[in-house]
Formats: C-alpha cells, sequence, structure tokens
C-alpha cells in the first residue's frame, strides 16, 4: 500500500483530520500538468471541482462557508482569478471585493451587528491556502486578535 492511501485509510478514522489531511494532499497536489498553471483549492473550488456551499457568487467572487468553522458565521471571500495573496493584489481587484464583501455580510444578516475581517499573508501570518482571501467572522461576540501559543 503506498504511502498516500495508508495517510488517507489513518485519517478517515478521525473525520476532521481526515479533512484537513484531505485539503493538504490538494494543496500539496496544486500545481497540475496543465502548463505549470497554478491551480489551489481555492481555484478547484471556483472550477466546481470541489463542492462548496455557497454564500453569494458574481462574475469575479465567491463567498462560502467555512468547513471548519471559527466563530457561529464563518465564510470565506475569495477572487476567482488566482491571486496569491493580499501582498499581490492588484487595486482593481480590491475595488471589486469591497463591495462584494459588503453584500456578503448583509447576505449573512451580519452587517449591523458587526463582523471580523481577517486575510493572512504568506507563512508567518497563518496564510494555509496560496490564494487571496478574506475570513468573515461573526455572529457572537468575538475575543482577541490572535491565538497565543
Amino acid at each position: 500500500m503506498n504511502k498516500t492511501k495508508f495517510g488517507l485509510l489513518y485519517l478517515m478514522i478521525n473525520s476532521t483530520l481526515y479533512l484537513k489531511f484531505y485539503y493538504t494532499l490538494v494543496i500539496i497536489k496544486s500545481i497540475p500538468k496543465n502548463k505549470g498553471k497554478m491551480m489551489c483549492i481555492f481555484c478547484k473550488i471556483v472550477n466546481g471541482e470541489i463542492p462548496n456551499n455557497t454564500i453569494l457568487e458574481n462574475e469575479d467572487f465567491l463567498a462560502f462557508e467555512d468547513i471548519n468553522p471559527q466563530a457561529k458565521v464563518h465564510a470565506i471571500v475569495i477572487p476567482k482569478a488566482h491571486v496569491q495573496s493580499f501582498a499581490q493584489v492588484d487595486a482593481k481587484t480590491m475595488e471589486g471585493m469591497t463591495p462584494f464583501i459588503q453584500e456578503v455580510s448583509k447576505k449573512l444578516n451580519v452587517h449591523n451587528d458587526g463582523y471580523r475581517l481577517i486575510t493572512n499573508i504568506g507563512n508567518n501570518g497563518g496564510q494555509e491556502v496560496p490564494h487571496l482571501h478574506f475570513h468573515i467572522l461573526a455572529g457572537e461576540q468575538l475575543r482577541g486578535l490572535v491565538n497565543r501559543k
């Protein structure tokens, strides 16, 4: 049995770990044989290769529920075009993304009570998926800015 099959079999015992392992495998195998074009997990979601619970979508952006929510309401908002992180995003993308995020907050009915908007940049910033994304956390009183070790 190869290492990948053994790893999947072992981690299927614990569904939470299995999901994290599955998404890690997708990220690790994110560079397909199609001319070296980046295909991260979020690109695969945009292409319909991985299912999601869509909250809102337009021609340029997609919002969906996080599979590992950190608050009562936890949405992910991404541009459909691959952008590595906030450090590489252009002003035009952000010009469209800002009103889209505001529209998502209204769709989630959190725009009046408040929400936290987070993007992580690079390894030290805690970015796990190499595709620009914003987390919308809401639905409860959020405490603390960062997790302490």
